[in-house]
């Protein structure tokens, strides 16, 4: 009698459990998930990634200028870490000098060259010089040799007083010729001696040059401020072991925190919403409590391509209006910006709508049974969209779609007028 009695109760106890998953499945929610239409504020936004950087900011350089020395790539040797406050004047890296002192060595051997160039030249001169002086006194005493003896050659035949007088005026030719070639020597000496204290001076101006860059090879602190690095060419910040150029030779940069911006990218697909004054609410991954605003201030022309994809994305720069004293540059930022808000409209989760055969409809919990009604729909965000016609405030809607309710007719809204 006992064991019946437990048959009986067993058996009880699965029918009951039958009849409500039964039941439970075929009323107008059943197991499905519902959503109450509401109605208030719909707000088309657009949520980015970015980051924080300060609108103006005073530039931290390496050597100006190395190209005249044929330097073009510097290796960095150390930096000190990236949010170091510093002073005026405080060391925020070194750099590797091992062109430099290549180019020294250089410069030390081109300038013994020319001072020894310079002191043979003024050798050479002297000498040039003291040869045709010396030249031009035998000459002179020559002629007065010649002169004398003309004088003492009156008495003599005609023949040979022309003799005598041409040999004075022979001397007396070579006398100008020597005269006029001291000229032209020392005009040249003097030229020479130009060239090669010119070239010397240029080799002297390359030595004080290096010795002078030398020294901006320890890079300081232009100011006071916190150290941030600039980004290379494929993104990644600058570090020790990074190399500048003479065309590039920014190693770090000391922001103004007092006007901030976020800087971000959106995709070419929502691009064309965002335009230049839209509101934008901005949170810190770093501080979720604290809430910023500000405004698109620049949207680019020019899309850049995302890495790892073939998909193009657009720089967009919003500036904030009331920065925080704990904002520092680099920080993440997650960047709302508001395309769209319309008043007190009826939205529901884009979940919730269908189509079929052209028609959008939702699958609406009627009480007595679950309609497939049909919605006439206007804007959307990336999770609502508003309905214009066919629900109103509180009703309930499913977010997927029940079996039984596929073979429904669509209840138009044309039918409803």
């Amino acid at each position: 009698m006992k064991k019946n009695t437990l048959i009986v109760l067993a058996v009880a106890v699965i029918l009951l459990i039958t009849l409500a998953f039964v039941f439970s499945r075929s009323g107008p929610e059943g197991n499905y998930l519902t959503y109450t239409v509401k109605k208030g504020n719909f707000r088309d936004e657009i949520v980015t990634t970015g980051e924080l950087a300060a609108l103006r900011s005073e530039r931290i350089r390496g050597p100006m200028g190395l190209q005249r020395l044929g330097i073009y790539d510097i290796k960095i040797q150390s930096l000190v870490p990236e949010g170091t406050r510093v002073k005026k004047g405080d060391v925020v890296g070194t750099l590797d000098q091992s062109a430099l002192e290549q180019a020294f060595q250089q410069a030390t051997t081109d300038i013994q060259a020319a001072e020894s160039r310079f002191i043979q030249n003024r050798l050479d001169t002297t000498l040039t010089l003291r040869g045709v002086r010396d030249e031009l006194r035998n000459t002179l005493f020559s002629l007065e040799q010649a002169k004398i003896t003309l004088e003492q050659s009156k008495f003599e035949p005609p023949a040979t007083i022309r003799q005598e007088t041409l040999n004075v005026e022979k001397i007396e030719r070579s006398l100008v010729q020597l005269k006029e070639k001291y000229k032209i020597q020392q005009q040249q000496a003097e030229a020479k001696m130009v060239e090669a204290s010119a070239q010397l001076q240029r080799v002297q101006n390359r030595l004080d040059e290096i010795n002078k860059i030398r020294e901006e090879f320890t890079v300081k602190a232009p100011g006071n401020g916190i150290v941030t690095y600039v980004r290379e060419w494929n993104g990644s910040k600058i570090e020790a072991g990074s190399q500048i150029s003479p065309w590039n030779p920014d190693v770090a940069q000391l922001p103004d925190l007092s006007e901030m911006l976020s800087r971000t990218f959106v995709s070419e697909i929502d691009v064309r919403k965002i335009k230049v004054g839209q509101q934008v609410a901005i949170g810190l991954d770093a501080f979720p409590n604290i809430k910023l605003s500000g405004k698109v201030t620049e949207v680019a022309n020019i899309g850049d391509k995302k890495q790892g994809s073939d998909a193009k994305i657009f720089p967009v720069t919003v500036a904030i209006s009331k920065p925080d004293s704990a904002l520092l540059p680099g920080m993440t930022t997650i960047n709302t910006i508001l395309i769209d808000e319309v008043k007190e409209v009826v939205t529901v989760p884009l979940e919730a709508v269908f189509t079929e055969n052209d028609k959008r409809f939702v699958y609406l919990n009627a009480g007595s049974g679950i309609l497939k009604q049909e919605v006439e729909l206007g804007k959307s965000n990336q999770n609502f969209v508003i309905v214009k016609k066919g629900l109103e405030a509180e009703d309930v809607v499913l977010l997927n779609e029940p079996d039984e309710a596929k073979a429904e007719k669509i209840h138009l809204l044309a039918d409803a007028k």
